[in-house]
């Protein structure tokens, strides 16, 4: 019996090194400023990449600006996610790369909140 050579390579090759498509779609102000007018219903993507590693300082394609940037950013979204006001998705997008949406949640006392 012949054994055939693993043609996958290692998972940390895999996951790091193929993050070339990582950006800052949107500035927290920008997105402040969607917030303020979106419709229930409206998304927006806010981050394109792998957000749990260009959130770390050791794996990030992000310069030190744009990356502590994204940190803030990602977190108001995951607050206003947790409080009922976003609804989050992403989509896969490449190889270790996905697109981050907020979507505004449809009830009214949702939107009374986000105001």
């Amino acid at each position: 019996m012949q054994l055939l050579e693993n043609p996958m390579p290692p998972v940390a090759e895999t996951t790091v090194s193929k993050i070339n498509q990582t950006s800052l779609v949107i500035r927290e102000e920008a997105f402040c400023g969607w917030l303020g007018k979106a419709e229930p219903g409206e998304r927006i993507e806010y981050h394109r990449g792998c957000l749990c590693l260009d959130r770390d300082r050791d794996y990030s394609q992000l310069s030190d600006k744009d990356r502590r940037e994204l940190i803030h950013l990602a977190d108001r979204v995951a607050s206003l996610a947790e409080e009922g006001r976003l609804i989050l998705t992403q989509r896969r997008v490449g190889e270790s790369v996905f697109s981050y949406f907020a979507a505004i949640a449809n009830s009214p006392a949702q939107r009374e909140r986000i105001a």
